[in-house]
């Protein structure tokens, strides 16, 4: 066999590289099973060259085929949808055979008695040799399903780690020596980083690093980790020859001689950028309002919950500014909707040069904004800057050659004097508002409790939760349920959002009780039933894990005449399986217990739906009172939990819950876990799952569909 040294190259490097043809091999044979990618070569006639281990490992392979065809024939083999077979000619490796590369092709591979059910991405080329006749085909495989990054296994033959390296070109692979030096180079990694091979060889594989990572000791931090641990992972961003910066996925795998000692590297890349613009483009869509680039409504709610928990643990205040721009309506009227979306940008700049870089700007939507003001000692530096906002809105606006001149008026809430939860704040602030509108507009005004009547501020609630009702102005957020065993999602509990401005500027449990109080809960309890049900079975044609969520309801619902026919025929024009739906009731339905709604619960439990009792432990009624319904789970409410493990009453109120759960065979699930403390403890009780904001606050659909897409329920810290 020819020899591997360029005669070209410095000697040191062709000592490093001229090893015998043995070391070489094992040194390429332990590259090739460090991979976590598939890799399959075969040669014309379909005979396997070369299967590696992590092929055999992910089809779960027995070793007795000895061509493509008898490989094949093994498994069943599908297009990406699952559902249309995939032909022996239709797949990568065969029409490699004739010439044709394929990437990023698709297929869903099964067989039940090897316990192989994968979708798996492949890649395929034909092998050709120095005439440019076809030799065989390589075929490059990763198990998509749990999106795990591999490097292609390469063969124990110096012919066969050349076909395969210098056939890839999505991926740069490259080696180094000892001192992170590159000694060798593929078409990929010159296609990914703009370098020729005789540019490259012998220089430090930094120049590929920016000047940001060189400041924080990389790449020597990476070399150092992967002679320690035998490999490290990369994921940030690197830069090519001409300058140009590409966020880059990969690994660096130690290569060791025959006594242990690291005699080089292997390095694979690959450029990811656009998945990574894509995610953070994504992001920023999700939490910023896209004409003013300040924060929407969501990521303001999320902010304000943030400040005042930091409130709480500093000791300081936090004022709600809620504003909106006086006239905008007539600009918008008289001169066009672009010279007022140019106005609210304006509004935005402004705004935004009035605070300090640790408050909040936000749009809520059309010409109300909002700011959050943290860490305040006092009162007086609000006014201060609620003038200066005043004066600068009231400055003339020039747009398109026109002088525009607007004003604001501006409403105020300090957080605890005015309001206890982001809800309250919001309404407060709210009511100010428009209490400085009706005083002459271009005012601020500060909340005080007579500025609406108890009787004035529940008429407008209540319309609009009719107007809401009416034009489905609701959505649903969800939060995780945890298995403390595992610190995995075991099921998730739908909670109501409102898209009702008024709504949205009260807790949610007040708009519950709003409903109840006027009739309507029936009506939007069965929005929500349709909403959570549409929204599990979307989810799980995805693909995605699935659960069971846990729906909130109240008596009126249980004690309405259709309520059954109402869920049996929810469940079945949206096809959700009952096993994936648990219904929530008040521990105060058990103090209430009648014979209808026993019967109610046990025909639930007929049709395959769970019973779950919420705020278990508040002191309503007797744990006597399990025995006479059909209950599978207990929710123990967060004020037993607020105080563990620390105080010893409410240790042992939830350890003779949980106790008598056990013994009763109902599951016990924790509301409120917010701390480390809470968590281990519960984890050393028979405790079976919890919910929090440790964990992760309710959040929306679209965010829960992410957190379900990159399964972050392996961190017991998931916010």
């Amino acid at each position: 066999m020819n020899s591997v040294i360029d005669k070209s190259m410095p000697a040191g490097l062709a000592g490093w590289l001229g090893e015998s043809l043995q070391q070489q091999a094992g040194i390429l044979q332990m590259i090739l099973n460090s991979m976590t990618e598939g890799v399959i070569v075969c040669n014309t006639q379909g005979e396997l060259m070369l299967v590696n281990r992590s092929a055999e490992l992910l089809l779960n392979m027995d070793g007795k085929a000895s061509d493509l065809r008898a490989l094949s024939a093994g498994y069943d083999w599908y297009m990406a949808d699952g559902i249309t077979p995939c032909a022996y000619e239709q797949r990568p490796p065969s029409r490699a055979l004739n010439g044709e590369k394929i990437n990023d092709f698709e297929l869903v591979v099964r067989r039940a008695d090897k316990d192989v059910n994968l979708i798996v991405n492949c890649s395929s080329s034909p092998l050709t040799d120095s005439e440019g006749n076809i030799v065989g085909a390589v075929n490059v495989f990763r198990d998509v399903t749990a999106s795990k990054r591999a490097m292609h296994d390469l063969h124990n033959a110096e012919q066969h780690f050349k076909l395969l390296v210098e056939g890839t070109i999505d991926y740069a692979i490259f080696m180094l020596d000892a001192d992170g030096y590159i000694v060798s180079w593929n078409p990929g990694a010159q296609r990914i980083l703009g370098y020729e091979q005789s540019e490259v060889i012998g220089r430090h594989v930094s120049i590929f690093h920016t000047p940001e990572d060189i400041a924080k000791g990389e790449p020597f931090r990476k070399l150092k980790q992967t002679i320690e641990e035998g490999r490290a992972e990369e994921d940030s961003w690197r830069v090519r020859k001409d300058g140009q910066r590409f966020w880059s996925t990969g690994v660096l795998d130690a290569l060791h001689d025959e006594h242990g000692r690291v005699r080089g590297f292997v390095k694979i890349m690959r450029d990811n950028t656009e998945r990574r613009l894509a995610e953070e483009n994504n992001y920023y869509l999700a939490n910023h309002d896209s004409l003013t680039g300040l924060a929407n409504r969501s990521r303001f709610m999320e902010r304000l919950h943030e400040s005042l928990m930091n409130a709480d643990r500093d000791g300081t205040q936090v004022a709600v500014l809620l504003l909106d721009l006086d006239r905008f309506k007539m600009i918008n009227d008289t001169l066009g909707h672009q010279i007022g979306d140019m106005l609210l940008k304006k509004v935005a700049h402004r705004l935004s040069r009035c605070v300090r870089e640790t408050d909040t700007v936000a749009r809520l939507g059309g010409d109300e904004f909002v700011i959050i003001l943290t860490r305040l000692k006092d009162v007086s530096s609000v006014e201060v800057l609620a003038e200066k906002i005043v004066l600068e809105m009231a400055r003339p606006y020039h747009i398109n050659r026109q002088e525009i001149r607007s004003g604001t008026s501006l409403g105020i809430a300090i957080y605890r004097r005015d309001g206890n939860d982001p809800g309250d704040l919001l309404q407060k602030a709210d009511l100010a508002m428009y209490r400085a509108k009706s005083s002459g507009r271009n005012h601020y005004r500060i909340f005080a409790p007579g500025m609406l009547t108890d009787a004035q501020t529940r008429r407008k609630q209540e319309d609009s939760l009719r107007h809401a009702l009416k034009y489905q102005e609701f959505e649903l957020s969800f939060q995780p349920q945890i298995d403390l065993d595992t610190l995995q999602l075991s099921g998730a509990e739908v909670l109501l959002r409102s898209k009702n401005r008024v709504l949205q500027a009260i807790p949610v449990s007040k708009v519950i009780a709003l409903a109840e109080e006027t009739g309507l809960i029936v009506p939007l309890g069965e929005w929500i039933l349709q909403a959570t049900c549409r929204q599990m079975k979307k989810w799980q044609k995805m693909g995605l894990p699935e659960f069971k969520v846990a729906v909130n309801f109240s008596p009126m619902h249980l004690l309405a005449p259709n309520f059954i026919n109402t869920v049996r025929h929810t469940l079945t024009d949206t096809g959700l399986d009952p096993r994936y739906l648990e219904l929530e009731v008040t521990e105060g339905l058990l103090v209430a217990a009648s014979e209808a709604n026993n019967h109610v619960m046990t025909s639930l439990k007929e049709i395959g739906i769970s019973i779950s009792v919420d705020d278990f432990g508040t002191g309503f009624s007797a744990l006597s009172y399990l025995k006479h319904f059909p209950v599978d789970v207990l929710k123990l409410d967060e004020s037993l939990v607020r105080n563990l493990p620390r105080d010893r009453d409410d240790v042992a109120i939830v350890s003779a819950i949980i106790k008598l759960a056990l013994d009763l065979n109902i599951k016990v699930i924790a509301e409120g876990v917010e701390t480390s403390d809470q968590l281990a403890y519960l984890k050393t009780t028979h405790c079976n799952a919890a919910q929090g904001f440790l964990f992760s606050p309710a959040v929306r659909a679209e965010k829960f569909e992410m957190l379900l897409l990159n399964q972050k329920w392996s961190s017991p810290v998931l916010h």
